[in-house]
């Protein structure tokens, strides 16, 4: 079967949702034709080759940001402009052909694909966000654009109560990256461990608070970042010169030693972010699951609730216990991860994309 994926992400940027959806329907012999993110008249379009044997990388153009399509004239002017351009960049119809698109703002796919599966993924609200006037024209474009999918789906119950009046959205979260490994046994374990992007989304003052408190306490707590740090974050100078704060360069975890780590941190600020409250669980969240880490976690409101999630951000004496608590309980804590995460397989992902074709 082949696959065309709308999306507006470069293949070669940091993976995210679509990457993984790529990688699985690869890994499970099908082909897929990948739809960068657009670019415009005046940028030149280099092709290029993805190196991977079944994806083929296709460049559009698109006349307007979808954040400057502030009425129906800018909306249909660009929606004229890109269906051109996608009907220009040809490829071969073979066999079956499914399309999976990412874009809240492509309700114009039907009309270039009237025979074909549509299927819809939402995975971020960015209809919400406006950079100038009103989201009104945002959220017309999602409306059509769900009501001319087959299926949509969603990765956070916050984001399908936007659009539930519009269709009936599936599920679809995030899978682990491979099957439960048991953690190895150790009496020593006193470090959180963050694994991700180092950004402004995180709540620096709070970590240095709670390692001023555990000081205080008595209670031993090391905290290691482990990801890219943007140049420009000057707060992470004030807090590298924390002695309980280390960090490194993106690493595999596979690579990272765990003997030591009882949970792993995601310490994202209570700032009514609209990138962060719709979600539900990240993606990482089950590759850091797969290897036995609970989840302990500030801010995202939305958050999953279960027996190995745990939300810290009421007093740092409170704070404490509850790591105190997931630190004693940390093999009893194993169970339930491990059901979990049996349950969000790549395998089972992969079902229920092939259940909607």
């Amino acid at each position: 079967m082949q696959f065309i994926i709308f999306t507006k992400t470069e293949w070669l940027e940091p993976p995210r949702l679509r990457h993984q959806i790529v990688r699985l329907l690869l890994s499970a012999g099908h082909t897929v034709i990948y739809f960068e993110k657009p670019s415009y008249p005046w940028h030149r379009n280099n092709i290029k080759d993805s190196e991977i044997n079944g994806l083929t990388l296709k460049n559009t153009t698109q006349l307007l940001h979808h954040k400057l399509r502030l009425s129906s004239i800018f909306g249909k002017l660009n929606e004229v402009f890109e269906r051109v351009s996608i009907k220009r960049s040809s490829f071969e119809m073979m066999g079956e052909n499914v399309v999976i698109n990412f874009n809240y703002d492509y309700y114009f796919l039907r009309k270039i694909f009237p025979g074909l599966k549509i299927i819809t993924i939402l995975n971020d609200d960015s209809w919400s966000k406006a950079i100038l006037g009103s989201t009104s024209f945002y959220k017309s474009s999602l409306k059509k654009t769900c009501m001319m999918s087959d299926v949509v789906a969603s990765v956070s119950p916050a984001i399908s109560n936007q659009i539930n009046h519009y269709c009936s959205p599936k599920s679809f979260y995030p899978w682990a990256d491979k099957s439960y490994q048991t953690p190895k046994k150790s009496e020593n374990k006193y470090q959180l461990l963050f694994w991700g992007y180092i950004n402004s989304r995180l709540d620096f003052q709070y970590l240095k608070g709670l390692i001023n408190h555990s000081r205080v306490m008595s209670f031993k707590l090391e905290i290691l970042l482990v990801g890219p740090i943007p140049k420009e974050l000057n707060e992470i100078k004030r807090i590298k010169k924390i002695p309980e704060i280390s960090f490194q360069p993106a690493t595999p975890l596979e690579e990272l030693s765990l003997d030591n780590v009882f949970g792993a941190i995601i310490p994202y600020r209570n700032d009514n972010n609209p990138d962060i409250e719709p979600i539900f669980l990240p993606n990482k969240g089950l590759s850091l699951l797969a290897r036995g880490l609970p989840l302990i976690i500030t801010g995202m409101p939305n958050f999953i609730f279960a027996p190995f999630v745990f939300r810290l951000g009421q007093t740092f004496t409170k704070d404490l216990k509850i790591l105190s608590d997931v630190r004693d309980n940390f093999y009893n804590l194993q169970e339930p991860i491990k059901k979990f995460v049996n349950q969000n397989s790549s395998q089972s992902r992969l079902d229920q994309i092939l259940e909607w074709v």
